[in-house]
């Protein structure tokens, strides 16, 4: 409630604005102290494979101050790639071949083939909206992809953070955000989630 007060709207918050700048305090001596342990009993090279966020931020604490090799990993690729593949009738991921480029939150999709067969913007749009859950839950990433023609990595929720003008008003927020689930966008969702 007080960030929202001061018109600051998150729904994960765990990497951007106050959210993100308050989970890298807290986050960023963790990181350092394992990139420390690292340095002391890994072998030379090893590198650490950050898997936790704020992913930015501790990516770049492990590297500039922790002085270890690092890669920040994100989750959103594999669950992305679930949905394109269940909108496209996949009886499984396996089918699906997909290239994502982007940098920490802002990953997309760009290049996606199911058995083979590339598929392109409108039909990625018309599976979407075709589909009776998705076409109420991802609206912000629907919108996206007719915009752009790239699917996002992150849920909608986390989308809107990096988007803002998705959650400018109370209207556009009732008009992109599905309020069934924090994971799609409801305000102060993942710290209702998590605690």
């Amino acid at each position: 409630r007080i960030p929202l007060k001061y018109g600051i709207d998150q729904c994960v918050g765990d990497t951007i604005c106050a959210g993100g700048i308050l989970y890298g305090q807290r986050n960023i001596p963790v990181i350092l102290d394992f990139c420390k342990d690292i340095l002391e009993v890994a072998e030379p090279g090893a590198k650490f494979l950050n898997y936790a966020n704020p992913m930015a931020m501790n990516t770049w604490a492990a590297i500039e101050y922790g002085k270890v090799d690092t890669v920040g990993l994100c989750h959103g690729v594999q669950h992305g790639a679930d949905q394109i593949a269940e909108v496209l009738g996949a009886k499984s991921r396996t089918e699906l071949d997909y290239v994502c480029s982007g940098i920490n939150h802002q990953t997309w999709f760009i290049d996606l083939r199911l058995n083979g067969r590339k598929i392109g913007k409108d039909e990625l749009v018309a599976a979407f909206e075709a589909h009776p859950v998705y076409s109420q839950q991802e609206k912000l990433r629907i919108d996206v992809l007719k915009r752009f023609g790239v699917y996002s990595t992150e849920s909608n929720g986390h989308l809107s953070e990096y988007l803002p003008w998705y959650r400018k008003r109370p209207d556009e927020i009732t008009r992109w955000i599905d309020m069934s689930d924090w994971i799609h966008g409801e305000t102060g969702g993942y710290l209702r989630y998590s605690t």
